[in-house]
């Protein structure tokens, strides 16, 4: 039973949209064997059904590349929320403090956040075609996630000194 709600029903012969309004309503849902016999998507399974799916269904055979893929992707998936942290900490922690605010470098982290992340969409729904797509996925994870670890460490001094805070004269005379 629902209470006090609304149901939306559209005819796609009519192109008309049915809308019924109540206060008490019951609901059926399908049985449970049918719920069973459904194929699910490689989004539904557990980790363990990607890797072992049923080699007897026609089904998940011709689907294999896609289990592939989801695994994969749950494996990284975590992973992209340290290069989302990786990227806004290189933005904000590296270069000169400026005491009229940051938010220049923060429009500009938030951009390289919202582009990563449409990357790795992109790439997830490339992956299931071509195997090259696997590989671009943890490359966008990854990378961030290491280029970020070099700059914020250490052993970037000479090269976040040198090459980002010389002007070019500087740079040339230097070498000469």
């Amino acid at each position: 039973m629902v209470y006090d709600g609304s149901r939306q029903d559209f005819n796609p012969k009519t192109g008309a949209l049915n809308r019924l309004d109540f206060e008490r309503y019951s609901v059926d849902f399908p049985e449970p064997d049918i719920m069973k016999n459904r194929w699910k998507e490689p989004d539904e399974r557990t980790f363990m059904e990607l890797l072992n799916p049923d080699k007897l269904n026609k089904r998940d055979v011709d689907n294999i590349d896609s289990f592939t893929v989801e695994a994969h992707r749950r494996i990284i998936g975590p992973f992209l929320t340290l290069s989302f942290t990786m990227i806004a900490l290189s933005f904000l922690l590296l270069g000169p403090a400026n005491r009229r605010g940051q938010n220049k470098r923060i429009t500009i982290a938030i951009l390289a956040i919202v582009l990563l992340q449409g990357f790795y969409l992109s790439v997830f729904n490339f992956a299931d075609k071509q195997f090259i797509g696997l590989l671009l996925m943890y490359a966008i994870i990854f990378v961030p996630i290491i280029v970020g670890l070099f700059l914020l460490s250490p052993y970037s001094e000479y090269f976040r000194r040198k090459l980002l805070y010389t002007k070019p004269k500087q740079i040339l005379s230097d070498g000469v």
